[in-house]
């Protein structure tokens, strides 16, 4: 899941001219992720691509799924910029049991 703005100027891969939430089921993921060489070939092109066509640098929180470390909320909304969410986001929604 990830959010794309108006407001992302430098990080045009995240611009969209209206707010847009963009989902991906984490079994998408897993299978993605099944055919290692396959998805790591995907992966170092995209990184590429966003090198072409952001205006910032590939962003800290940007990273694989599964990976050790990897707290998929900070990569729901990516700042224009390199700073980070310093919690999830969605912690005030009543209807997500997270504790």
């Amino acid at each position: 899941m990830y959010w794309e703005t108006p407001t992302h100027v430098n990080r045009q891969s995240r611009h969209f001219d209206v707010m847009m939430l963009a989902i991906t089921p984490h079994w998408v993921l897993k299978e993605f992720n099944k055919k290692e060489r396959f998805a790591k070939n995907i992966k170092v092109g995209k990184r590429k691509r966003l090198i072409d066509y952001d205006l910032c640098p590939i962003h800290s929180d940007l990273n694989n799924y599964g990976a050790e470390h990897n707290y998929e909320y900070k990569q729901y909304f990516l700042r224009d910029d390199d700073t980070a969410l310093s919690k999830y986001p969605y912690r005030m929604l009543k209807f997500l049991k997270l504790d």
